[in-house]
Order: C-alpha cells, then sequence, then structure tokens
C-alpha cells in the first residue's frame, strides 16, 4: 500500500505536467483530467506494475532533461557572472571554459577539484574551470566555520590574492572534519594571504553578501544542491550542462566538445538498435 501511494504521488504531479488552466471550460484542466488519470494509475499498478514503473522513470526522466535544458538556457544569458571570477584553475583564457559551482567543504566537489581539475589544468593548456563558490552546509555541532564561513573565506581570498586563494581552498577539509577559526586563518598565512585582513574582511557586510550573491545565481539559474555543478562552454558561445565526470572521461568529453562532436555519442553507452560512436561520425 506504501509502494502504491508513493507511485500515485509521484505519477499524478508528472502525468498532469501542462494541465494548469482553471475552469470547466479550459480543454486541460485538473478538475476534469485527475479523475481519469487516477483511474488510469489504478489499473496500470494492478494489471501491468512494471510498465507503470517504467513509465515513471521515463517521464522523470523527461523533467530532469528539461530543468536541465531550462538551467543551460538562464546560465547562457548570466554567463559573464561566470567568466568574470577570480578563482581560476587552468587557462582563463582556455579554448574550453567550464564554471563550476561548488562548496569548499563538499566531499565531492573537492574530490573533483584534486582529481580531475588541478590535474587537467597542469596536463592541458586548453582547459580552465571557472569556480562560483556556493554553500550547501552548515556546521552541526556549532564548533567550527560551516561552509558559509568557508565559502565567504575563499571569495575574500581570491578578491585578495587568487593563486593563495586556491592553495587555502585545497587546505580546507570537507564537512565531516571539524576546522577551527584559528587553523583557517593559520592556513591562510601559510597559503601566502594576509591573514589579519582575511579576518577584519570576514567580519563585513560586503562578505555576506557575496556569498548570497553567488547563491542567488545558482536558485536563479535552477542548479541542484548536488554539487560540483559543471556547465561547458560550446564553440558557438552556448553552454551546456557536463557531468563531473572522472579524469579519463572528462578528457574525452572535453576532446569531443572541442571537435564540435556531442559528448553523450562518445561517453554514454549506445542504447540498443543505436549507432555507435564510429558509425555515427561517419554518416555526419
Amino acid at each position: 500500500m506504501q509502494v502504491k501511494r508513493f507511485l500515485w504521488a509521484a505519477a499524478v504531479p508528472l502525468l498532469l505536467t501542462g494541465c494548469d488552466k482553471k475552469g470547466e471550460d479550459s480543454d486541460c484542466s485538473r478538475e476534469k483530467f485527475e479523475p481519469m488519470v487516477k483511474a488510469i494509475v489504478e489499473d496500470m499498478l494492478k494489471n501491468e506494475p512494471e510498465k507503470f514503473v517504467q513509465a515513471i522513470d521515463h517521464a522523470m526522466a523527461n523533467q530532469q532533461r528539461k530543468a536541465l535544458q531550462e538551467a543551460e538556457q538562464k546560465a547562457g544569458e548570466m554567463q559573464s557572472r561566470f567568466w568574470s571570477s577570480n578563482l581560476v584553475i587552468g587557462n582563463r583564457d582556455a579554448k574550453l571554459k567550464m564554471a563550476v559551482f561548488f562548496d569548499p567543504m563538499d566531499p565531492t566537489s573537492q574530490k573533483f577539484r584534486a582529481e580531475v581539475m588541478e590535474p587537467l589544468a597542469k596536463e592541458r593548456s586548453d582547459v580552465g574551470f571557472f569556480l562560483i563558490p556556493v554553500c550547501i552546509y552548515s556546521s552541526e555541532s556549532g564548533k567550527g566555520p560551516s561552509s558559509m564561513e568557508a565559502t565567504k573565506a575563499i571569495i575574500l581570498a581570491a578578491n585578495q590574492k587568487p593563486e593563495a586563494a586556491l592553495k587555502l581552498l585545497a587546505k580546507f577539509p570537507t564537512i565531516e572534519v571539524e576546522m577551527s577559526e584559528s587553523q583557517l586563518y593559520k592556513w591562510a598565512e601559510e597559503a601566502g594571504l594576509d591573514a589579519d585582513r582575511l579576518k577584519q574582511d570576514m567580519k563585513s557586510e560586503q562578505a555576506k553578501n557575496d556569498v548570497i550573491a553567488n547563491g542567488q545565481l545558482a536558485v536563479t539559474i535552477g542548479i541542484p544542491v548536488q554539487l560540483p555543478f559543471v556547465f561547458v562552454c560550446k564553440s558557438d558561445g552556448k553552454l551546456e550542462h557536463l557531468p563531473p565526470f572522472v579524469k579519463e572521461k572528462m578528457i574525452q568529453a572535453l576532446d569531443a566538445i572541442r571537435d564540435g562532436k556531442d559528448w553523450r555519442l562518445v561517453i554514454l553507452p549506445p542504447k540498443d538498435g543505436a549507432a555507435s560512436d564510429s558509425s555515427t561520425a561517419k554518416k555526419n
């Protein structure tokens, strides 16, 4: 019964997408269609549960695709904000520019920095990762700085000395490990920053506003809470969401984008009956 209730709750919003018009004269209104959809759902749950689950998966995938397309469009309209970032790993004038929304204390973001962004930037002059710090975590114990404080520190450090800010970023622990305020400023000094100035700047209203502005940018674009979130700028100037692949797959994807190809044909396995990347390339 719980499974049935869950599937019904998931199905109705998906199957009724677009049916938001009000009034009896509407061609597509929830008042008219919801009883019909409910009957169809209950019948499929009873007689063809596997097909029903497949249909929900398909509908959810379509919704996710639509959300990504909308995020890409909105990001494209705001991309000048990305390329003005002071936090750049790699070549600022690179042919392949990527905007990366990340949390300084997010484990996946830090793993992506250490295992993908930094190694690629050292090996290739045609890539540049423009970092947009946002905060999604808070300190549960209340003893150490939250990711709000870490994000604020990274933004301020980048305004002071960008290369030193990247060194400070590499020192940050993930959210599972406590970081004291004194430790933060010690690391800042070791990275080559003016720790006293950073400490003073952290108290400013502007510092808080900068963090809020990045958060508002992420919300406006429609970026999910799962970080890091990567946009790549293609040769036509349009932005495309690129999953934060491991290094080997990221290289394949970037090479495909550089050559004007669809990275999905290179990275993702072909579906049943679909042409392989090599056969598709020949047709093109």
